[in-house]
């Protein structure tokens, strides 16, 4: 183990963990040490664990690199100073959820509308916020709003902001400057 890589010991750590096929896998930060060759493959070794063999398996994975993650959870849970802040079914908070981006003030009249709120969003340009929306509160966006549906990484970073005291909405956002 000594003479192995960062992320040839990545690789035989899981080779290990995944040799008792235990039914519960419990992996933090499993992707941390791989570059990017080696990550896809660990994905696909996740993946052939978890569909192969008979019986239920759960893999429950710990990370802040969410970049790879996105094409294997399907339940997401995300934690806020050890408390669960969301928690569901990646394709349905997925669905329920779109990003929108609009000139700053836009929401004067409708605060708390956007969740997670940030100034700046990346491509729209200075004097604009982004922001999760409710997918049944997007009628109530002004009509210059652009509407996209969002990453799961974007999901994560925009609960977790709104966690940290993004969640008062845009109006609020705008009136704290």
């Amino acid at each position: 183990m000594r003479n192995l890589s960062a992320g040839q010991a990545t690789h035989f750590s899981l080779a290990l963990a995944l040799a008792g096929r235990p039914e519960l896998l419990i992996l933090d930060e499993p992707l941390a040490r791989l570059d990017p060759l080696a990550r896809p493959e660990m994905i696909d070794d996740l993946r052939g664990f978890m569909a192969g063999g008979e019986g239920e398996r759960s893999n429950v994975i710990s990370t802040h690199d969410l970049e790879e993650m996105d094409r294997f959870v399907d339940h997401l849970v995300v934690l806020h100073e050890g408390r669960v802040i969301c928690e569901g079914d990646v394709e349905d908070l997925l669905e329920e959820h779109l990003l929108a981006t609009l000139e700053e003030g836009a929401l004067a009249g409708a605060p708390g509308l956007l969740r997670g709120v940030r100034s700046g969003a990346d491509g729209a340009g200075p004097g604009s916020i982004e922001g999760l929306v409710r997918v049944e509160d997007a009628a109530a966006l002004p009509p210059s709003a652009s509407i996209r549906a969002q990453q799961l990484r974007e999901f994560v970073a925009m609960t977790l902001r709104e966690a940290q005291g993004g969640s008062r909405g845009a109006a609020a956002q705008s009136e704290a400057r």
